[in-house]
């Protein structure tokens, strides 16, 4: 049996490779490569993800969903002329409009996602755990399709 320590070479050296083939396939390194994880072990509650917002450290990210509740997407919203997101917030209100576009991440491939659209993620699981790995990039989600739109699936 092989001990711990050779398991987590093995899966570090896969997590590498994988990165590696994104990066060689879009012909792009990430800004950064982050693992977003919601436990609750170590949170009492997931309500951070229901806070609709854009990310402020990135253009776009490519997401690679470890574990998370499958039946907890992906919301995106129109953004309304007057409103201030980061304002709005702090009135702990729902967001006046119903989202505009609902999305699943891949469970056969790289999910890349316009982190630019105001979104969110729908809580309805408090405790299952939520691990994505996410590749980010200062390059915008429509600007990272036009360089080479054969490599992505729209739907």
């Amino acid at each position: 049996f092989p001990s711990h320590d050779s398991n987590d070479e093995t899966l570090g050296a896969y997590f590498k490779r994988l990165i590696q083939s994104i990066n060689d396939t879009i012909q792009l390194d990430p800004k950064y490569i982050m693992l977003q994880v919601f436990d609750k072990r170590l949170y009492k509650h997931k309500g951070f993800l229901n806070v609709i917002h854009k990310d402020v450290d990135r253009n776009s990210c490519i997401t690679l969903p470890l574990t998370y509740a499958k039946h907890e997407p992906v919301l995106f919203y129109n953004e309304i002329e007057g409103i201030d997101p980061g304002q709005y917030r702090k009135t702990n209100l729902p967001w006046p409009e119903k989202p505009c576009q609902i999305a699943q991440y891949s469970d056969n491939h790289p999910t890349l996602v316009n982190v630019q659209n105001l979104h969110n993620v729908r809580v309805l699981d408090e405790v299952h755990p939520r691990i994505l790995l996410q590749l980010s990039y200062d390059i915008g989600f429509d600007d990272m399709i036009s360089r080479n739109p054969s490599l992505w699936r729209i739907i």
